[in-house]
């Protein structure tokens, strides 16, 4: 994670995504191999940060990616809405099914949270996140050198996504491999 620098071309714009993630006494390894393309993601260590940030930035709308354990001390949920309003997505990330089953049964009462995802599916969902966001600025930004610029963006990311798609292809394809082998 602290291989991600975020990229002022993506800052003030109308759709932002950041991510929350505080290592807690019981850390984990997120393996991002990609991490340093993902110059769009802004990172925070502290949920009042993240949220403040969000209030400061009122104009934009917050697409946020939280560790499941750090969004429990997020700073207010107001009538089973996490506030503040311009956060309109969020995707809680854990460690493991058993806690993906957990949290899923925890989130239902928060329409903000539209999925929970597992270590293991956040590198890919953060890519194809990125992807979006870059078609919809597209749209927005008018000056030549910036499009540039996301279009560069653009193309590393789309290379890494297949990047990504061909490491789980291939791990799937040893765990086939393992299993048959151990019958």
């Amino acid at each position: 994670m602290n291989e991600i620098t975020y990229d002022s071309i993506y800052s003030d714009r109308k759709l932002a995504i950041t991510l929350l993630y505080k290592k807690d006494e019981r850390p984990i390894v997120i393996s991002l191999p990609y991490a340093s393309l993902m110059t769009f993601l802004k990172c925070f260590h502290e949920a009042k940060l993240a949220a403040n940030h969000m209030t400061r930035y009122s104009q934009c709308l917050f697409q946020l990616y939280a560790f499941g354990d750090n969004m429990l001390t997020w700073p207010s949920y107001l009538e089973n809405k996490i506030s503040p309003n311009n956060l309109i997505k969020i995707k809680l990330f854990c460690r493991d099914t058993k806690e993906q089953n957990l949290y899923q049964n925890w989130s239902k009462r928060y329409p903000q949270i539209v999925e929970v995802l597992t270590i293991d599916q956040l590198e890919q969902d953060l890519i194809i996140s990125g992807l979006k966001l870059i078609e919809n600025l597209r749209f927005e930004i008018e000056e030549n050198g910036i499009l540039n610029l996301l279009e560069e963006d653009f193309h590393r990311l789309r290379h890494a996504l297949i990047g990504s798609f061909d490491t789980s292809i291939a791990i799937a394809n040893h765990d086939i491999q393992m299993s048959e082998e151990a019958n």
